[in-house]
C-alpha cells in the first residue's frame, strides 16, 4: 500500500519537509499581486507523520488538527472520487475566519519515482486529488488532476490553473503554485516552500475563509511513495 516519504530509522516514522533549502518561489500573476491580500504562512514545522505536530497559521486562520490516519477504506466522493477510491487522504480545521471549517482531501497517484534525497520536492503530474471543506453554509470543493481542474466555491466555478514560473523567471517543470480564476483572480497559493496564500480584497470574509480552507489543503498535500512492504 501508499504511504507518505518517510525518513528511514529507528523509532517513530516522520516525513521530512525540507523548508530550508530554499525552495524556488512563486511568480505571482499581476493580476493577483494588484488585487489580493496576502496571507504568510508562519509556525509551520518541516516535519509531518503521525506524531508531528502539523498545526500552522495562515494570516489570520489557524490551521489545526492535521489528521494523516486514512486510507481507501475511508468514504470519499468529491469530484474525481465519485465513482472511484482514492488511495491517500488528510483531514484538518481551518479557524479564525468565524465558524471552524473541516478540511478533508483524498488523492491517488498513478505513478512512482521517489528518491530520498529529494523529499522536499511535490509532484503533481500523475496525481489526482480532490478537496472539501465543510461549514458555515454550502460546502466548498477543489479538484485537481491534468485532464480537469477546478474550485467550486460560494456557488460559483472556478478555473484551478497551476504556475510553474518562479519570480526569478525561470520555469520548472512541476508547479510552485496555483491560481484560482473565472475572469478575474479568486487568489492564488503557492506550494513551494512553506507557501504563502493570496486573497482577492472583493471577497467576504465567508468566502475568503473558504477559498484559505481549499488552499490549505493544497499546501499540505504530500505526494505518496512506495514503501518496502510494497514489493513484497
Amino acid at each position: 500500500m501508499h504511504k507518505d516519504l518517510r525518513v528511514l530509522g529507528a523509532g517513530p516514522l516522520f516525513v521530512v519537509v525540507a523548508f530550508g533549502c530554499a525552495p524556488p518561489k512563486m511568480a505571482v500573476p499581476a493580476g493577483v499581486a494588484k488585487s489580493s491580500e496576502v496571507l504568510e504562512v508562519t509556525d509551520r514545522s518541516g516535519w509531518s507523520g503521525a506524531l508531528a505536530d502539523e498545526d500552522f497559521k495562515l494570516g489570520r486562520y489557524a490551521v489545526k488538527d492535521v489528521d494523516r490516519d486514512w486510507d481507501s477504506s475511508s468514504g470519499f466522493s468529491i469530484g474525481p472520487f465519485a465513482d472511484k477510491k482514492a488511495t491517500a487522504g488528510f483531514k484538518y480545521q481551518l479557524a479564525g475566519g468565524g465558524a471552524t471549517l473541516k478540511g478533508s482531501c483524498a488523492s491517488e497517484t498513478e505513478e512512482q519515482s521517489w528518491d530520498l534525497a529529494q523529499t522536499s520536492e511535490i509532484s503533481w503530474g500523475a496525481t489526482t486529488m480532490a478537496c472539501s471543506c465543510e461549514g458555515s453554509g454550502d460546502s466548498a470543493t477543489l479538484a485537481w488532476s491534468e485532464k480537469a481542474s477546478e474550485v467550486t466555491l460560494a456557488g460559483t466555478t472556478y478555473e484551478l490553473e497551476p504556475i510553474y514560473q518562479t519570480d526569478g523567471g525561470s520555469q520548472v517543470s512541476e508547479p510552485v503554485g496555483f491560481s484560482v480564476r473565472k475572469g478575474d483572480f479568486l487568489g492564488a497559493v503557492e506550494v513551494s516552500g512553506a507557501g504563502r496564500v493570496w486573497l482577492s480584497k472583493e471577497l467576504d470574509d465567508t468566502t475568503k475563509a473558504k477559498a484559505s480552507c481549499l488552499f490549505a489543503g493544497l499546501l499540505l498535500y504530500q505526494p505518496p511513495t512506495v514503501n518496502d512492504d510494497d514489493d513484497d
